[in-house]
């Protein structure tokens, strides 16, 4: 099975189709190769995976606490969301722990950036039903299409994560390929479009 990723325009830097990581659904194990593939169960779980498989040692504090000090852990972390609904939504975690310098062998920070691939495809408002109870009720009598109702939010730490421009491009680049796939892969899949054999669309 192809990465989809590797057919992307994606000015790629710190990142490369290979550090795209799906969390493990019945969807995820389907589109993408196994090796981009992960099943955990909390993100303390798979930062722990990585750190393995990454050759992390473990550390023990003061306290008595074992952990692992990540240093090498490179990934792009992909968790769909809300995946019984329509449109499927998706967490990205960007990760990349490895020690950086800048031209003076200083110190440069790390990536840890979150970002949301939303579904504002329908529109909702909180209405009281008959029974005076409120509930998200949707407005809209049709969804906006595909392309349109998917957009791109970032996450809420972006003054902990400096960034140069190529680094940014990167970033903004992955996210829409992210957002391509739900297009092109994920809700085909949903509607049954896709062959499972060979993933290509019926005709």
């Amino acid at each position: 099975m192809e990465n989809f990723f590797k057919s992307q325009r994606i000015h790629w830097h710190n990142f490369a189709p290979e550090n795209i990581s799906f969390k493990s659904n019945n969807i995820t194990k389907k589109l993408m190769p196994k090796e981009n593939v992960m099943s955990y169960t909390t993100k303390t779980d798979r930062d722990n995976q990585m750190a393995k498989l990454t050759g992390a040692k473990m550390h023990t504090n003061n306290w008595g606490h074992s952990y692992y000090k990540a240093v090498n852990h490179v990934a792009v972390h992909v968790r769909l969301k809300d995946v019984k609904s329509d449109f499927i939504s998706a967490d990205i975690d960007f990760v990349d722990l490895r020690e950086k310098k800048d031209s003076q062998g200083g110190h440069r920070s790390g990536l840890n950036v979150l970002v949301y691939i939303q579904s504002q495809h329908n529109k909702y408002e909180w209405k009281k039903d008959a029974n005076g109870n409120w509930g998200s009720v949707k407005t809209n009598p049709n969804p906006l299409g595909d392309d349109e109702g998917y957009l791109i939010a970032y996450g809420g730490q972006g003054d902990s994560n400096p960034m140069t421009h190529r680094d940014l491009l990167e970033l903004a680049d992955i996210s829409e390929a992210v957002r391509k796939f739900l297009i092109e892969r994920v809700l085909p899949f949903k509607r049954g479009e896709f062959v499972e054999k060979d993933l290509t669309l019926v005709a």
